[in-house]
C-alpha cells in the first residue's frame, strides 16, 4: 500500500507549479554610425530590469521588505496601509510611497447587516501610462513615463496559494450595525491551516523600522 500523501491540497497544488524560466539577456553593442531606434532603447531598459529581477526573486524571494502594515482609522469601516516595499513573485519592485486610505463600506450590503464577516486585504504590482506629450510626425498622444506603483485590493476571499502576483498583507474582522462597518480586529500575522498568508523578506530595513518604533 502507497502512503498517503499529508500534504495539504493547496501545497501540493503549489508545488506542482513550474519555476519561472531564466531569461535569456541580451545588451546593445554601441558603436559610431549605429541607428538607434525604439526598440534599441527598450532592449536596454529590459537588460537591466530582468537582471533586477531575477535577483529579486531568486536571491530574496517574495514577500514584504518593509512596512505595509493595516491600522483603524478613527472613522468607522475605515482602514489605513502604512506606506512600505514588497517584492512579488516575479522580483518586481511593490512601493508604495505614501500611506493609504481605504474605506470598506462598500463592500457589504444591507443583507449582511449584523453579521461577522473575514476581510483580506492584497497588494499587488501595478504600472501605469504616464505624462502625455505629443509626438513628432503622429497625430496620437503618446505617453512619456511608465509609472511604476502598487495596487490595494480588499477581498473575501484568499489568493489562490500558487499566486506570485497578489500578497496577503492582513485579514480584517469586520461587523456591520445599521448598514455601518466596525472594524473588530486586524490581523498583521494572519494564517489559514497553519501557513502565514502575509509573506516576509529578511532585510535590514526591518531592523531599522523596529529600532525607529522602539
Amino acid at each position: 500500500m502507497k502512503p498517503k500523501n499529508k500534504l495539504h491540497k493547496k501545497v501540493l497544488k503549489r508545488e506542482k507549479n513550474k519555476a519561472l524560466p531564466f531569461p535569456i539577456f541580451q545588451r546593445n553593442n554601441y558603436f559610431f554610425g549605429k541607428i538607434l531606434t525604439p526598440t534599441d532603447f527598450q532592449a536596454e531598459q529590459n537588460y537591466f530590469i530582468n537582471k533586477q529581477r531575477l535577483i529579486n526573486r531568486t536571491l530574496f524571494g517574495m514577500g514584504v521588505v518593509s512596512r505595509l502594515e493595516v491600522t483603524a482609522d478613527k472613522s468607522a469601516g475605515v482602514i489605513r496601509l502604512s506606506e512600505g516595499f514588497a517584492l512579488d513573485g516575479y522580483g518586481r519592485e511593490i512601493v508604495l510611497p505614501q500611506g493609504f486610505r481605504f474605506n470598506l463600506n462598500r463592500k457589504f450590503t444591507p443583507k449582511e447587516v449584523g453579521k461577522a464577516r473575514e476581510l483580506l486585504v492584497w497588494i499587488r504590482y501595478d504600472e501605469n501610462m504616464t505624462d502625455p506629450t505629443p509626438a513628432i510626425g503622429d497625430v496620437e498622444t503618446k505617453f512619456n513615463m511608465i509609472t511604476e506603483g502598487s495596487k490595494i485590493e480588499v477581498d473575501w476571499v484568499p489568493p489562490e496559494s500558487s499566486s506570485i502576483e497578489k500578497m496577503v498583507l492582513a485579514k480584517v474582522t469586520v461587523e456591520t450595525n445599521e448598514n455601518k462597518i466596525f472594524i473588530g480586529k486586524i490581523d498583521n500575522l494572519a494564517m489559514i491551516n497553519g501557513v502565514s498568508l502575509r509573506k516576509v523578506v529578511i532585510s535590514c530595513q526591518q531592523f531599522w523600522d523596529s529600532r525607529k518604533s522602539s
